[in-house]
Formats: structure tokens, sequence, C-alpha cells
């Protein structure tokens, strides 16, 4: 999924993607289901299928939403580390101050 998203930058582009998928899904030939398969194990053609469905149902909010998403991640990691240095920085001065102090010794 991930790699159709980085192939795709236009609703033009995801169609032909979905429909080069389908055709190379054609020239497959289709195995035989094992005789004990459970519920969670999907075949191969339900794959390509949500494949097909998602790159259909493809918008242009997709891409921005990412860079969004990174950029307040970011917000957040800085925010975090701020808080963190504004509660430790008087130990890390005295730290420091007992660093330099042996180091000139």
């Amino acid at each position: 999924m991930a790699a159709d998203d980085a192939a795709v930058s236009s609703a033009t582009e995801a169609l032909d993607l979905a429909a080069a998928v389908i055709k190379l899904s054609r020239l497959a030939p289709l195995e035989a289901p094992a005789e004990l398969t459970t519920a969670l194990v999907h075949s191969p053609a339900e794959c390509v299928n949500a494949r097909v469905e998602r790159l259909i149902a493809w918008g242009e909010r997709r891409q921005p939403a990412d860079a969004a998403y990174s950029l307040a991640s970011a917000v957040c990691a800085a925010v975090a580390v701020m808080a963190t240095l504004a509660v430790t920085y008087s130990e890390l001065l005295v730290r420091v101050h007992i660093a330099t102090e042996w180091l000139v010794r």
C-alpha cells in the first residue's frame, strides 16, 4: 500500500496503476487453497481487490496528510525535548560544573 502511494501522484496515475494491477493479476496462475485455512488468511485475490479499490478511491488529500502528520510529530518531539530540558536544566548545570572542575584538576 505504501508503494502504491509512493508511485501515484494523481488520480489518473492511480487509475493507470489499478489497470496494470488487474492485468498482471490475470497473468498469474491461480493456486488451489490449502485444505486447512483460517478466516484470518486472505487469498491473493482479496489482496489485489483491496489494492485496486484503494487506488480507485485515491484522492489528492492523501499526499498532504502525510506531510502534516510528520510536521505534527516533529513539533511534538521538539516540545517534549524543550520541556525535559526546562525541568532538568538546574541539575544539568550542577553536573556540568562538577565535570568541569574534575577536568581542570
